[in-house]
């Protein structure tokens, strides 16, 4: 008696080598887009940080321009310091406002009122993410020279912005605290001081 042949249905797939150069394929890949898109990223969030210190800027600078005619007909005691050099930081953590007297002074805490809170909350008002980034403006002469601005204290990607010029970094550099509270890093473009001395540039 014949013994009938079963025809099983050939299983097609992949090899175990072929699986093997698919994934070194895809490892390659892999090793060269990851770099790239880290640095996607990083430029990405500077060029965000830039756009919200032109914000921030703009928006300062309309609301300083009130105090020039108002100054005017104040009384000496009611009279905003803009005339000088003032800078206002807004910490976008624990929403607080604070303003000093030149680069390497102490700070202090502003209070609801005062030309520099008010200040401040015009600049929230209007700038729609401002309430939750840290930004500090420089004002000279009724004038706002300069802005940084940062996605919080401790970050390393910082945005600046300057009488309509964007100095755009695309580097880690120092943390947005030390570029407000410190003038000492003017020379290589890492303080406040550094973008308001840029202000007449061309």
């Amino acid at each position: 008696m014949k013994r009938q042949k079963t025809n099983y249905p050939r299983v097609k797939g992949f090899t175990l080598i072929e699986l093997i150069i698919v994934i070194a394929i895809i490892g390659i890949l892999a090793g060269i887009l990851a770099p790239t898109m880290s640095t996607y990223y990083m430029k990405s969030r500077i060029k965000s940080a830039n756009a919200n210190a032109k914000m921030v800027y703009n928006a300062a600078q309309t609301a300083v321009q009130k105090y020039i005619s108002r100054d005017r007909t104040a009384l000496a005691s009611e009279k905003s310091d803009f005339n000088g050099t003032i800078l206002i930081s807004y910490n976008g953590t624990d929403h607080s406002i604070s303003w000093r007297t030149g680069y390497d002074a102490a700070s202090t805490t502003a209070t609801a009122g005062d030309p520099y809170a008010t200040v401040a909350d015009a600049v929230n008002r209007t700038v729609s993410n401002a309430e939750s980034i840290s930004w500090t403006v420089c004002v000279s002469n009724y004038i706002v020279q300069g802005c940084v601005a940062a996605d919080n204290q401790n970050t390393d990607l910082v945005g600046y912005y300057s009488a309509g010029r964007t100095f755009a970094s695309e580097r880690a550099n120092r943390n947005y605290a030390a570029w407000v509270t410190t003038s000492a890093a003017d020379a290589t473009g890492e303080s406040i001081k550094w973008v308001c001395d840029r202000y007449n540039t061309p």
